[in-house]
């Protein structure tokens, strides 16, 4: 799942990008109208967070909001866009949701909702149609799509709570207990490594442990992948 940021700043490009990224999502920034347009003629994002003020392209000194509104109109309307401007007019964010803006949030940009209310968004988006209403239990595990939470022997984590990449390959593992997945198949069609992949493991792993220093269920299988192995 790519998110597309579009920010002028490089700063506030680069902020976004980590707080994303350290969520589990694969992030692409770009700072101006031409790069947003030329990547999204060959890309589809699952979510767009466009700052509707910016420069037609690199070097460019000038910022405008047109050049924010031509790239959102170049936006499937079935993405949720999520506006980022320095004007907190409550008239601007009218407009913004006139247009069709799925939210709209001002800067300064706090970083925790920044976050969340992107994560938001795009459990709307996957959750608009459930794959399945009822709990998935397997021995100790219960992943409740619905309520969106994950508990081990009865206890659900949610400090630290898995990121949605992490719920995503939960998901895809237990979907068949005891075979291996491979890191093909668990990079979810994004373009990340394998590292990263094993990256994302370790960290829910670790999330499981916090609360049964045992766990053992998910195995790396050298070179191939991971499986969820069922209780003995």
């Amino acid at each position: 799942m790519t998110i597309l940021v579009v920010e002028d700043a490089p700063v506030s490009r680069e902020n976004f990008k980590d707080v994303l990224e350290d969520a589990g999502y694969d992030v692409v920034t770009v700072g101006n109208k031409k790069d947003a347009l030329t990547w999204l003629k060959n890309n589809t994002p699952i979510l767009v967070s466009l700052d509707i003020e910016l420069p037609n392209h690199e070097g460019d000194k000038k910022i405008n909001k047109e050049a924010g509104n031509q790239i959102f109109h170049e936006i499937d309307s079935n993405i949720p866009v999520i506006f980022v401007t320095d004007q907190s007019d409550e008239r601007d964010e009218i407009m913004g949701f006139r247009m069709g803006a799925a939210d709209y949030i001002p800067k300064p940009v706090n970083l925790t909702i920044y976050q969340c209310r992107i994560e938001r968004l795009i459990r709307n988006q996957i959750n608009i149609v459930p794959n399945n209403e009822n709990p998935t239990i397997i021995g100790s595990l219960l992943v409740d799509r619905m309520k969106e939470t994950v508990s081990w022997k009865g206890q659900i984590l949610e400090k630290p709570q898995l990121t949605l990449r992490e719920k995503d390959i939960l998901c895809l593992l237990i979907e068949k207990p005891d075979k291996v997945r491979t890191y093909q198949e668990l990079k979810l069609g994004s373009v990340q490594e394998n590292s990263s992949v094993s990256k994302h493991v370790s960290n829910m792993i670790a999330k499981f442990k916090s609360i049964d220093s045992e766990f053992k269920q998910i195995l790396n299988i050298a070179a191939k992948g991971y499986k969820y192995k069922t209780d003995e």
